[in-house]
């Protein structure tokens, strides 16, 4: 079923509420935008619905960085401006305390800082096949991912290294980059893959109970304050 609605508030998960007799919740809009929607799911007190096409587009809407979003499920409001993004999580966040809570707060300023290129940790899928990447989002399915645009430079150029290993037999790999670069593996590794990866520009591999190889901590530096973080 296709509808044309108004969006009209954030709430939490990428979605926007719209009133069509009924509350939807739309992903792919802006709030205040007039959209042409397909409804995906008609529940008892609400429908779920995915944007078809924009007919009164936002100005804060735009072409989203990443050339995968939209089927990685790691992102949901990457083709809002960046600014127009931290005011959506923020009246998010309102919301959420006044309904929940039932109170009435003020917010300072959010903390923000460069929109890409600062995530110092990565959790990577892994499928049978041995491709490594993010699930498509509500499912299972993992999009193998080249780089993410959110970690930085040594997590992406180790991802990149070890899209040339046979990783099958691994369900995730957990990637922190500080003064150096760790993995956690989850799954089975053997002898061989982990001295592989450590080939590739990894310090040290660690695993679920706890064991490592190599080097078994990064350090980062918070405002001149060094401290160290296990895989």
């Amino acid at each position: 079923m296709v509808e044309t609605v108004r969006a009209e508030t954030p709430v939490y998960g990428g979605y926007v509420i719209a009133r069509t007799g009924k509350v939807t919740f739309v992903t792919g809009a802006v709030p205040g935008e007039l959209v042409e929607v397909t409804v995906e799911e008609n529940k008892k007190d609400y429908s779920l619905a995915t944007v078809r096409s924009v007919v009164e587009p936002s100005p804060f809407r735009r072409e989203a960085p990443c050339r995968i979003f939209g089927r990685c499920g790691g992102c949901q409001i990457q083709f809002i401006e960046y600014e127009k993004q931290v005011s959506i999580k923020e009246e998010i966040l309102l919301d959420t305390v006044r309904r929940i809570g039932g109170i009435e707060i003020p917010l300072m300023p959010s903390l923000t800082g460069v929109e890409f290129g600062y995530r110092h940790r990565g959790q990577f899928k892994v499928s049978p096949a041995g491709e490594i990447g993010f699930f498509r989002q509500g499912t299972r399915e993992v999009i193998p991912v080249d780089e993410c645009p959110l970690m930085i430079g040594q997590i992406n150029a180790v991802l990149g290294n070890l899209k040339e290993l046979e990783v099958t037999g691994l369900k995730e790999i957990h990637l922190s980059a500080g003064d150096s670069v760790t993995a956690l593996l989850k799954g089975t590794a053997s002898e061989e893959l982990c001295q592989e990866i450590l080939r590739r520009g990894v310090a040290g591999v660690g695993f679920d109970k706890g064991d490592s190889l190599g080097k078994d901590y990064i350090s980062l530096d918070l405002n001149g304050l060094s401290y160290s973080v296990t895989p």
